[in-house]
This record gives C-alpha cells, structure tokens and sequence, in this order.
C-alpha cells in the first residue's frame, strides 16, 4: 500500500509537469502530444468504476466531452485553452482521440466513418492500457469494469459521433459536448444515432 501511495504522488507530480508545460508549446502538434502523455498517465489515477456522483463533482465544470466524460479523461482547462489559441476558436476533436491527430473536418469527410470512429478509438484504448470487451446493454460486467457505448451518424452533410457511459448503479449518463452538462439518462438505447459497439472497459491499475 505503501508503494501504491508512493507511486501515486510520482504520477501527481509528473502530470503537474506536464501542465506547467503547456504555455511552452508552440504548435497545436505539440500540444496533442502533450496531452496524450497526460491522459496516459491521469488514466491511472481514475476509477475503473464509474460512479455518478463521485465523477459529477469531477467532471461537470471539466472543458472535456462526451468522449473525455465517458472514458474518464481528465481535461484540465489550461489544455483546453491552448487548443482554443491554437485553433482560434475552433474545436476539434484533439481534446479526445488522443491517438489521432485528425481535426473534425478530415474526420466528418472520411468516406468511411464510423469504421474510422471505431479505428480511433480502439487505437486510443491500447495506447492508455485499458482492455476492452465486447459487450451490450442488459449484459453483465464480466471483466470488472464499466461500459461504454459509442453511437454515430453518417448524414451526409453532417457526420456526427457520441458517447455515453454505464455507472456502478446501473444508470447511464453522458456529458452533452465540450463544457457541456452531465446529466443521467434515461433511456440509453434510445439514441436518435446509430448504434456502433458497446464495450466493457477496464482501466490500468497501479502496481
């Protein structure tokens, strides 16, 4: 126990590093590596049971989205703020799909979308050690962790992803866009988008 405490404020104080890093960087290149090395190692520090209330404090004033809320990444405001500097305004999807450096609009014209969605986003869970299982709703967390569902919409004038999450009471939330609200939801299946993969995930411990 003793070890695990002592390997947590290594990992503290290495993400403090990281962001007192971040007004050093001077390209938007350099900013997504940077964060993919902070989730990384955040990812160890998270719950691998999601827990409603315990992650509402956590993440409800978080700049993340509905892919940082469902996967449990931390985003702290000052990365958030620099990609806003370095895209002017323009948000993409470099806060999430930590692996990929495509902006929404090489995203949203890919012919093949959603098998590019799922691409991401199984490139993004190898690189931060979480294992995944197929899985679905009604069925049971196997592997002790949590679910995540991930649905898409390939309109051809807008293509669109979103992502919620299963907590340790059986509910389901989600968190509605960048800075958006997380609120619990009712009816999960029911998504006006298409369904793409439910998985269970299981996050890294610290050994």
């Amino acid at each position: 126990m003793v070890i695990i405490k002592l390997r947590e404020q290594y990992i503290k104080l290495e993400l403090l590093k990281l962001k007192n890093r971040v007004a050093l960087v001077s390209s938007v290149q350099d900013l997504r590596v940077l964060y993919a090395e902070y989730c990384k190692l955040n990812i160890f520090l998270m719950n691998n049971i999601s827990n409603y209330e315990v992650d509402y404090e956590l993440f409800s004033n978080d700049f993340g989205n509905c892919y940082t809320y469902a996967l449990g990444l931390d985003c702290p405001d000052v990365f958030y703020k620099k990609f806003e500097e370095f895209e002017k305004g323009y948000r993409d999807f470099s806060i999430g799909f930590i692996s990929n450096p495509m902006v929404t609009g090489d995203l949203c014209r890919c012919s093949d979308f959603s098998n590019k969605l799922m691409f991401n986003l199984i490139k993004d869970l190898e690189d931060l050690q979480i294992e995944y299982f197929d899985s679905d709703f009604g069925i049971k967390n196997i592997h002790g962790g949590s679910k995540i569902a991930i649905f898409y919409n390939n309109g051809f004038i807008c293509r669109d992803f979103h992502v919620i999450r299963e907590n340790i009471d059986g509910s389901w939330s989600e968190k509605c866009g960048y800075g958006g609200n997380v609120q619990i939801i009712d009816e999960p299946q029911n998504n006006p988008y298409h369904l793409l993969k439910v998985l269970e995930l299981k996050k890294p411990k610290i050994k």
